[in-house]
């Protein structure tokens, strides 16, 4: 009779392991989406595309509020410092006094004062969407569905 039930919590505990398990990563997609897709994140082709465009392009949220504070260390919250590193700056920008800002070994704890300072750096090319989590979700899924191959481009970063 022991085996039986311990057999039977042990399935139990699988199903529940397996649901957070699944859960977590199903936030974890849902975060990376949704600092990466919004109809406002410009989309770039061929030559227009750079390393520093495309690190800039992506969108700081408050998903989840102080949650996502707290469990997420502020991932969620500044998402955009976490693109902004030297690896992927040019030498000249990294010769600079500007790559002081950047931070590139900066511990989670710092991310709010660092992204103070890359906000005025990237001014208006800095975005912030404040939208609830799982309605950006659903505008993000119904309106960027995909990128043309030619016409409109979003490249006015210059």
């Amino acid at each position: 009779m022991a085996f039986r039930g311990s057999l039977s919590l042990t399935g139990v505990g699988h199903c529940l392991l397996s649901y957070s398990h699944c859960s977590t990563c199903a936030l974890v997609i849902m975060i990376t989406y949704l600092h990466h897709t919004d109809p406002v994140v410009p989309h770039y082709r061929g030559t227009e595309w750079t390393f520093q465009r495309g690190a800039a392009a992506t969108v700081d949220r408050p998903i989840l509020g102080w949650q996502g504070r707290f469990f997420l260390h502020d991932v969620a919250h500044y998402h955009v410092i976490h693109h902004v590193s030297p690896s992927w700056l040019s030498p000249v920008i990294y010769a600079t006094y500007l790559i002081r800002q950047f931070f590139p070994k900066m511990p989670f704890y710092h991310a709010p004062e660092a992204t103070k300072y890359l906000k005025a750096f990237l001014g208006e090319y800095y975005m912030y969407d404040d939208t609830p989590a799982f309605k950006a979700l659903w505008r993000n899924y119904n309106f960027c569905q995909f990128v043309e191959d030619d016409g409109w481009s979003s490249a006015t970063i210059d």
